[in-house]
């Protein structure tokens, strides 16, 4: 998120058990083992407007489905929240559930 007088800097993180925290970036990188950093490419107004996306969302709950840390970071960036992990996990989700129909049907007409 940046740097503050202090020379303190900041980061901002969706985190399971605390949802959305404005954190100290050395006690951040201190505590989590596994992160990924993604790299904003905008300018410096576009800058300025993903900082106030990270901070408009501080405290807002962590959900695994509505809201988790990829949808966090993707909101920040691009103002839409998006997780292709869980969008992922319903299209598995979607063909075992057709597939399971499909058999349902195949063994519906052999057996009549």
């Amino acid at each position: 998120m940046g740097i503050d007088n202090q020379e303190t800097e900041w980061v901002s993180a969706n985190i399971i058990t605390e949802g959305v925290k404005k954190i100290k970036a050395a006690d951040y990188f201190g505590r989590v083992k596994k992160f990924k950093i993604q790299r904003f490419n905008g300018d410096y107004q576009q800058r300025i407007d993903a900082v106030k996306r990270a901070l408009k969302k501080l405290r807002e709950p962590y959900d695994l489905i509505k809201f988790n840390c990829e949808h966090y970071a993707e909101y920040v960036q691009t103002g839409k929240t998006f997780s292709s992990q869980v969008e992922n996990v319903f299209k598995v989700v979607a063909a075992v559930g057709i597939s399971l129909i499909i058999i349902a049907i195949i063994n519906n007409i052999s057996n009549d």
